[in-house]
């Protein structure tokens, strides 16, 4: 029995060295275990901090976003305003402006002698296109082209 007994101490004798270096491992692996899991709950401290900045922020944006949306809209409001009015503005210039071929009428009556009084009574035109016709005649040098109509 004793020779039992000393085969089993040596035994252990022989195992104890692989059993003491494989506690050591582990033992190192449960302190990086455990400061891993201090690092985590440190960090798990953080996250409704990092959550509120978040919120916080996306807020700020979607404020930001809400206040240029406005001011596109009032831009585009504008711009519409003012594309209406070039609008009107270029029906009134076309409705105003005189054809080529009515000054050209003009013209030909009044070189042909005819007053302005004349001019107006015979194609129903108002004074002022006439005048204004027969002016820009004389302004642009019409004395050195041949007479219209003549």
């Amino acid at each position: 029995m004793k020779t039992a007994l000393f085969i089993l101490i040596g035994v252990c004798l022989l195992f104890l060295p692989a059993v003491i270096f494989f506690l050591r491992r582990l033992a190192g692996r449960i302190v990086r275990l455990e400061k891993t899991v201090r690092e985590l709950t440190k960090g798990s401290g953080l996250f409704p901090e990092f959550l509120q900045r978040g919120e916080a922020l996306t807020r700020t944006i979607g404020d930001e976003l809400a206040l240029r949306q406005q001011a596109v809209t009032k831009l585009i409001e504008e711009a519409q305003a003012v594309s209406e009015k070039l609008n009107k503005l270029e029906i009134r210039l076309k409705e105003n402006r005189m054809d080529q071929e009515k000054i050209q009428e003009i013209l030909i009556l009044y070189n042909q002698g005819f007053s302005s009084a004349e001019i107006v009574a015979e194609l129903g035109i108002p004074a002022g296109e006439v005048e204004l016709a027969i002016k820009l005649r004389q302004y642009l040098g019409a004395g050195d082209r041949e007479p219209l109509g003549g």
